[in-house]
């Protein structure tokens, strides 16, 4: 029985059911993380270790960066569960070798047979990875056609029977009765899922309708190859999952071997299809792969290359045998990594490097050196010879107070830069709407590198200002903003504006107005709510103590505010964070943001202001606030959360803002 269950998952996911009810069920404690942490491998480590979880439940993804990172801190976990992705034989040898003798299971079940199905105790050897045999109550079969059970060893469909299996789907009749079967006097769940028993083990193979998994979330080709061959200008569609992390990509002929327009089509899609269906990137060919029978070949299509992702060449390729130190190790951890030979100067986000990769990079580097690597390091550095001279001279390139990180470099000369300004602790959160924007728009994300040396949203713009003047032409910018960094994107244009720069939009996603930031007490809630326990005595002294310090140090910043001789705007010893009157170890941030944001008077614009509002957390009173400084604003919906599992900046949302942001890309 679980002593510490550390939820994860949205309580809008099947999954959490386990945690929640299985610890509940025994007496157990139930460690519910914040959002943030859940996104931070270090702090959801450090929540790990701090509340001495017990049981935890997680994607493989997830596991496997933690495993990466920092298993040394994971020492009162006693059962490690992975499900929602196919778990990797590299993960379950990693497993063994850091965590020996902690139990990890593999299980596996659809939401129409009530979370669990299967489960799996892992042992080291186990390549491929089995789903493993039925729970208590729960029966399986592997079923040929007219659902009879097919010998151990031979390929077939998955069924599911039990008390767990739902009666159907509400409300429509046609769905039921196409998933649900009555055989030999019980009721089963078609998963369309293919599967075989092997050793007594049932062993998951792939979909018997090629639907795709990404991230957990199951979404259906056929249904979005269908929406596009139904637009005018589309004569064949194929859909596959692409990259790291996995994308939807749809690789399409025109009609008459026209040029395809892109942005026209994910636009007609969207009017058709869920948000998380429509395709990041929709690729013209003049024709599609097939297999020697006809049929279209998926294989070869996730094959097919996706222009202005990654580059056609990789740069010069090296033998890292060869090299110095520490640019040696360095490639030879990107090559483990990312599993393909790099040259020096390969680029991180060009060959899909996120934030699981940069940690996996650095905790590889960091064991090649005998040393801690930072993933600012990786930021940084964006190539194997920017981190090894990082790491010669870890003070080169920290002049400057602001980093600067070129998601991409578009080709063509027409599309904005679009200027995203981090509101948390890296610009990760920003690379799935970067990659969802159209190859000819340029991406530069701006955060502090010293964060202690910037105190108010002014300062903030005029650093970023400085470095914009020497990135950009004279091409007319879009300035988005995440939570509070909308506040100082926001101030940015306002800026642009006053000079008479190009500015066309602000995207304002999920912003709450300065003052109004009473939806985030959603995630607050749950945390108090986790205290409630007499052992958590200190963690009420320490939160206390948190908040009393938030509040005197918001005071302080208005002061300061009112009293702007305490850092000199334009002095220098402000760059370097030692002016006069300001003590470094208490200027207050909010991630990567001044805490001054929090108190800080918005300007007025007349630029157009487009506000993303996530229908689960955003009240409308955030909307009128922020058209009291805008006159010509946008309110633009979204399904999902402000931060979490259903983020609104989550992989299958940012289509939406994208969308949102289209009439002002092209001018």
């Amino acid at each position: 029985p679980p002593e510490r269950f550390l939820v994860t998952s949205s309580f809008g996911f099947d999954s959490s059911a386990v945690g929640l009810w299985w610890s509940l069920a025994t007496g157990g404690t139930i460690v519910l993380p914040t959002d943030d942490e859940v996104h931070d491998v270090d702090a959801l480590l450090a929540t790990i270790e701090a509340r001495d979880v017990s049981h935890l439940l997680m994607v493989p993804s997830l596991y496997e960066a933690l495993m990466h990172r920092s298993p040394d801190r994971m020492g009162g976990v006693r059962v490690a569960i992975v499900a929602g992705e196919a778990c990797p034989a590299s993960l379950v040898r990693r497993h063994h070798e850091v965590l020996p003798g902690v139990d990890l299971v593999n299980e596996y079940g659809p939401t129409e047979a009530t979370v669990w199905s299967t489960a799996h105790r892992v042992r080291p050897t186990d390549d491929p990875v089995p789903i493993g045999r039925p729970i208590p109550g729960t029966t399986v079969r592997v079923a040929g056609e007219h659902g009879r059970a097919l010998p151990h060893g031979v390929v077939g469909e998955l069924l599911v029977s039990g008390p767990g299996v739902t009666a159907g789907y509400v409300g429509d009749a046609a769905a039921t009765a196409a998933a649900f079967v009555d055989l030999d006097e019980q009721r089963w769940y078609r998963t369309g899922d293919l599967a075989i028993v092997s050793d007594g083990n049932v062993r998951f193979v792939g979909r018997v309708d090629d639907q795709l998994n990404l991230g957990g979330v199951r979404v259906e080709p056929a249904e979005i190859e269908n929406a596009l061959r139904s637009v005018t200008t589309i004569d064949d569609a194929i859909v596959v999952a692409a990259g790291r992390p996995a994308r939807l990509v749809a690789h399409v002929v025109a009609v008459d071997g026209a040029d395809v327009d892109e942005a026209t089509v994910r636009a007609v899609l969207g009017e058709r299809l869920a948000p998380g269906a429509v395709p990041q990137r929709v690729i013209g060919h003049d024709r599609l792969p097939r297999t020697p029978n006809g049929k279209l070949d998926r294989a070869a299509a996730a094959r097919l290359a996706i222009p202005g992702r990654v580059p056609d060449a990789m740069g010069e390729v090296v033998d890292p045998s060869q090299l110095p130190e520490p640019l040696a190790s360095v490639i030879w951890a990107w090559n483990e990594v990312f599993d393909v030979a790099v040259g020096p100067n390969t680029d991180f986000f060009a060959i899909g490097g996120d934030s699981l990769s940069a940690v996996m990079l650095v905790t590889e580097l960091g064991t090649r050196l005998e040393r801690d690597v930072a993933v600012a390091t990786v930021v940084r550095g964006r190539t194997p010879l920017g981190m090894a001279d990082l790491l010669d001279d870890p003070d080169r390139g920290a002049s400057s107070v602001v980093q600067v990180v070129w998601f991409r470099r578009g080709p063509g000369e027409d599309g904005p830069v679009v200027v995203m300004t981090p509101s948390w602790d890296d610009v990760f959160g920003y690379q799935q709407l970067a990659r969802a924007m159209p190859d000819e728009v340029d991406v530069v994300a701006f955060g502090l590198d010293d964060r202690r040396s910037v105190t108010t949203v002014e300062r903030y713009v005029d650093l970023v200002l400085s470095e914009l003047d020497e990135l950009r032409s004279d091409r007319p910018i879009i300035v988005v903003g995440w939570s509070i960094g909308g506040v100082v994107a926001m101030e940015l244009a306002a800026q642009l504006e006053h000079r008479g720069d190009g500015v066309v939009a602000v995207g304002l996603v999920d912003t709450f107005f300065p003052g109004e930031e009473r939806h985030l007490w959603s995630n607050r809630w749950w945390k108090y709510r986790s205290l409630v326990t007499p052992r958590a005595l200190p963690e009420w002294r320490t939160e206390i103590g948190k908040v009393v310090r938030s509040r005197l140090q918001r005071l302080r910043g208005r002061f300061r505010s009112d009293h702007p001789t305490s850092v000199p705007p334009g002095d220098a010893a402000g760059d370097a964070g030692a002016a006069d009157g300001v003590d470094r170890a208490e200027v207050a941030m909010i991630g990567a943001i001044p805490a001054d944001a929090f108190a800080h008077e918005p300007s007025r614009v007349d630029t157009p202001v487009v506000f993303f509002a996530a229908s689960g957390t955003n009240p409308a009173r955030t909307h009128r606030r922020w058209q009291t400084v805008a006159d010509d604003l946008t309110v633009v919906p979204v399904q999902g959360r402000h931060r979490g599992f259903e983020s609104v900046m989550g992989a299958e949302r940012v289509g939406r803002l994208v969308d949102g942001l289209r009439p002002y890309l092209r001018r």
